[in-house]
């Protein structure tokens, strides 16, 4: 499964993904938290070391809530909560990635950006090329969650229109 469900926790609107990985544990969570991997396919590359750790990234503070090595990774940032849970699938990893967003509507918009970030993520984990932004694969992908959830595909539009102009 590579799509996104939405769903509610502790009464917020929550973007869930599950994607398994034909890599070990141990080498899905370098690539999470990182430096070096999260710079070769997250938008904000920086390093998770611990819980309790606190950061800045596009003028916004975070801290790390949950470090539990090769296992969770959880972090607040700019009011939202994320979360990436490992598990060994066989020989490879199951990935459990969460943002629990505070706007509904954006919902279709999230859900584009995380389902290119892990595109990315696995192209990266495979040692192939990193698919570059593309704002039509985007679009595409916004509008396929606005229709899956249910929401106005314009938001979204409106959101990768401003940000590739």
């Amino acid at each position: 499964m590579t799509e996104g469900s939405l769903e509610q926790i502790d009464g917020r609107p929550a973007l869930r993904f599950t994607r398994r990985l034909a890599h070990p544990v141990e080498r899905v969570w370098r690539a999470v938290t990182t430096h070096d991997d999260l710079a070769a396919w997250f938008v904000v590359p920086m390093e998770f070391t611990d819980a309790g750790q606190h950061f800045e990234s596009m003028g916004q503070r975070g801290e790390v809530l949950r470090f539990e090595p090769p296992r969770a990774l959880e972090w607040e940032w700019g009011g939202e909560r994320f979360w990436f849970e490992l598990e060994p699938d066989g020989d490879g990893t199951l990935l459990t990635f969460v943002h629990v967003i505070d706007d509904r509507e954006q919902g279709a918009n999230y859900a584009s950006g995380w389902h290119f970030h892990l595109d990315r993520l696995q192209a990266h984990l495979d040692g192939e090329p990193v698919p570059e932004a593309d704002p039509d694969r985007l679009v595409e992908l916004n509008d396929l969650y606005a229709e899956r959830f249910g929401l106005d595909r314009e938001v979204g539009r409106r959101v990768i229109a401003e940000h590739f102009g």
